[in-house]
């Protein structure tokens, strides 16, 4: 992984771990930290999310949550970090299960908090979110294979 910094000129480098078949992508930067996800593992695939203070790479780390990100996407702003997984099942739509956009304060998800709620309460897959600016989300929902846009004051929270 690499910063550079356009400000003063200096560059960053992070060795991920497993760099001989991981990879990085869905690198989101805010005002103070840099996250990505790391995608990797020979045969079975997996994926983990990672966070950095902009000046300092050597400090990077998994957050405490979310957990079981298989095949996951991410996107954060200031304010916000959402997420989507993926399962086998995922695809044949449901109600709840891992493969929901969840969102919670990007602040709660440096400090390790669990605060995570849904987006919408489709019952289709939702991948690949966006959040823009903050006051919109969007993402893939296979419900009705095409794309969702939804502007709100909150996100959808508990779909029960």
């Amino acid at each position: 992984m690499y910063a550079y910094d356009v400000a003063t000129g200096t560059t960053q480098s992070e060795r991920i771990s497993g760099f001989l078949f991981d990879h990085v992508s869905d690198i989101q930067i805010t005002s103070e930290r840099v996250f990505w996800r790391e995608t990797g593992g020979f045969l079975i695939p997996s994926t983990r999310f990672v966070s950095a203070p902009l000046d300092d790479l050597s400090k990077a780390a998994k957050p405490s949550y979310p957990t079981g990100t298989y095949v996951a996407q991410l996107s954060v702003n200031e304010e916000y970090f959402a997420y989507s997984t993926y399962d086998i099942w995922g695809a044949l739509g449901s109600w709840n299960g891992p493969g929901k956009v969840q969102v919670a304060k990007t602040a709660d998800v440096v400090a390790g908090l669990n605060r995570f709620s849904r987006v919408s309460c489709s019952s289709g897959a939702q991948l690949a979110p966006s959040l823009g600016d903050g006051q919109r989300v969007a993402w893939l929902d296979t419900s009705a294979a095409a794309t969702d846009v939804v502007t709100r004051e909150t996100f959808a929270g508990t779909c029960e």
